[in-house]
């Protein structure tokens, strides 16, 4: 009958001795075996980085929601969008960061980087120095 474990052996050498002292000292305090730590250390890893190491892109999709970030990023995402839609072509982008910011709280530089993230995506375009919802110009 085949085991139903893999067995891997590494080396550490000398100048990561103390790596191998904090890993034994974890383990003693989650009272939990050093294989155990490893195997965490190990999936944590692979988990960020299994789409191997290379610079991912910043806005991978149109839809900068669909990313893997905090869901108040999104939200406000959507929130400057319907704040754009509703009021199409009536303000440019400063008016729009000014405006969002003063109702989010948020720092104008922050807001500058979400109005930024939406015109990547051509969630927003500016036309004639004017900001408008992608909804606004389909027509």
């Amino acid at each position: 009958m085949p085991s139903e474990v893999r067995i891997y052996t590494f080396k550490l050498p000398k100048e990561y001795w103390v790596v191998g002292d904090k890993i034994e000292e974890l383990a003693n305090l989650e009272n939990v075996s050093i294989s155990e730590i490893i195997r965490r250390a190990v999936e944590e890893y692979t988990e960020k980085h299994k789409d191997g190491n290379p610079q991912k892109p910043l806005f991978p999709s149109n839809k900068p929601w669909e990313m893997p970030i905090v869901e108040r990023r999104r939200e406000n995402l959507e929130w400057i969008e319907s704040i754009v839609e509703r009021n199409a072509g009536k303000m440019n982008q400063l008016q729009l960061v000014a405006q969002f910011s003063s109702l989010s709280g948020l720092k104008m530089e922050t807001v500058q980087e979400y109005v930024k993230t939406l015109l990547l995506a051509k969630h927003l375009i500016v036309k004639g120095g004017k900001v408008y919802h992608k909804n606004n110009l389909s027509t």
